[in-house]
């Protein structure tokens, strides 16, 4: 084989400002030592600068060279649930829409592998742990695969969440998951390390054999040859891979799901509509759940709270340093939480306070301890998202730019404390009899986003190899997308893909039998 070993040699020793491309080697070409490999493409990736980028153009040992682009989460914000999962099991409501199980008298999935790659799985989780079977961490480059985002746990929820007594249960619960951690903490990144994840899972399918299937919750409107040319190596090797089509609302997919060798899924919610931010195309695939999907989180990592009188339960989200528990008592009205709003007939009860009029929310807190409230809802301006307040007011000097917490509210101990919308504030005050409110740290919330229609999707193809050990990836794919559930005008629409994934649908599609429970549910 030629070596690039003195070209790549002599640009590195010149000193000049540089960015991260990758290179793509031809066949019979030797990969410099420097740089970080990437098998897929037989290429590498390195920090280069222009003259480094225009001398490896011009060599007939490279296929071409292109920049490292970057790759961001596809969903928004999580909310929290309306109560803690852990005594007993919910069915996310995506589950039962794509009909998966209709499929579990026949298959959950078992023996099938389903790689994530996201920011990581939380393998301690309740009910993902006998799940998750091993993995890797590309940015890293070690087998660090913890999720210190908590989106790839979300993810892998929807897939495998394990069916028992708490919490949520997954599209497929018997599926093998996997991660690879090719996200950060903030959710971010690039080309090369999706690139690098490939490597890994066709290095791992050579080593173990089996059916395995690739879900992907990420993308951005840049394109990669390099990534291209990965996901096609996937299909030659018999691998599904699956990913969301994106959150810009426009007729264009984002990449890794525009790939002709990536089956793209866009989202709709729990009516079949096609969501607002689902992004379309004229390679679309299929749709799936993808507004408030219900899924696992890291375990106690999401402040959540719920405040119930009469027939009203509001969700809020409690403040930073509230207390955890449940507290029952009347309801006393504070105005806007100044000395002495709550009228003098606090006692035991829970305030309900009016944000603003100039007051820190600790200070609201405080005066109503003081009249002899034990724990306080503050009602927001109005409905918009909630965000974890804090009741520690700033100590700053005379310029503002030095603040630090004030002494006093940092060592206070604080009663349960929460936040919530002005039009769930209403209905409270509206209604009649006691009010509990309770704030915990939640192991499961609620997303949005084609980030969560994916998985969806992924599971189903899980429940069908499982169910068809015989058939390959284009077959799983086919099935899938051939008999979906029209959406929007008749047949294929760039804005619903093929339809909806019907999981016994594809499974007749795919073995020529209609399963057994689906005959049932369709009243056959």
């Amino acid at each position: 084989m030629q070596s690039i070993v003195p070209l790549v040699m002599a640009i590195l020793a010149l000193p000049a400002s540089s960015a991260r491309y990758i290179v793509a080697l031809r066949p019979a070409v030797h990969r410099p030592a420097e740089g970080r490999e990437l098998r897929a493409i037989h290429g590498y990736a390195a920090e280069l600068t222009d003259a480094d980028v225009a001398a490896l153009r011009r060599s007939k040992d490279v296929r071409f060279v292109e920049p490292v682009v970057e790759r961001h989460l596809l969903d928004f914000a999580a909310r929290t649930t309306t109560g803690p999962l852990s005594r007993s099991q919910s069915v996310p409501y995506g589950v039962d829409l794509i009909h998966a199980r209709d499929l579990w008298a026949l298959t959950r999935g078992a023996g099938v592998n389903v790689v994530v790659i996201d920011t990581g799985i939380t393998p301690n989780h309740p009910d993902l742990g006998a799940s998750i079977a091993d993995g890797y961490n590309v940015q890293a480059h070690d087998a660090d695969i913890r999720d210190d985002h908590g989106h790839g746990t979300h993810v892998a929820g929807t897939i495998g969440a394990l069916n028992n007594s708490y919490g949520v249960v997954g599209v497929a619960p018997d599926a093998r998951i996997w991660s690879i951690k090719a996200l950060d903490a903030a959710g971010s990144g690039t080309n090369e390390d999706v690139v690098a994840a490939v490597d890994w899972i066709l290095a791992k399918k050579q080593e173990l054999g089996g059916h395995w299937v690739v879900s992907m919750s990420f993308g951005s409107a840049a394109a990669s040859r390099a990534e291209d040319e990965a996901f096609a190596r996937l299909r030659d090797a018999d691998v599904l891979a699956v990913a969301a089509a994106g959150n810009s609302g426009y007729p264009a997919l984002d990449y890794p799901a525009a790939y002709p060798s990536v089956l793209s899924v866009g989202a709709i919610d729990s009516a079949k509509t096609t969501a607002w931010f689902s992004s379309g195309g004229g390679t679309l695939g299929v749709m799936a759940p993808g507004v408030d999907i219900l899924s696992t989180v890291p375990p106690a990592s999401v402040p959540s709270s719920a405040a119930t009188r009469g027939a009203v339960r509001a969700t809020g989200v409690p403040f930073q340093q509230s207390a955890r528990g449940d507290v029952t008592g009347s309801v006393v009205f504070c105005g806007f939480g100044g000395p002495g709003e709550c009228g003098g007939d606090a006692k035991g009860k829970i305030a309900l306070i009016a944000r603003g009029n100039g007051l820190y929310f600790s200070d609201k807190v405080r005066n109503a301890i003081a009249d002899g409230a034990v724990a306080a809802v503050i009602v927001n301006y109005d409905d918009s998202p909630l965000f974890v307040g804090s009741l520690v007011r700033p100590d700053c000097d005379d310029t503002y730019n030095n603040c630090n917490g004030n002494a006093a509210d940092l060592t206070y101990k604080w009663p349960v404390a929460t936040l919530v919308r002005k039009s769930d504030g209403d209905k409270l005050a509206a209604q009649q009899g006691a009010i509990t409110l309770s704030v915990w740290d939640d192991d499961y919330a609620v997303k949005s986003g084609t980030s969560m229609a994916a998985p969806h999707v992924a599971g189903v193809a899980a429940l069908l190899w499982s169910l068809a050990p015989d058939a390959h990836a284009i077959d799983i794919r086919r099935a899938i997308e051939l008999s979906a559930q029209d959406l929007g005008p008749k047949g294929f629409d760039p804005a619903n893909g093929n339809g909806m994934v019907d999981a016994p649908a594809a499974a007749k599609f795919l073995t020529g039998s209609q399963p057994p429970s689906h005959r049932r549910a369709a009243g056959h």
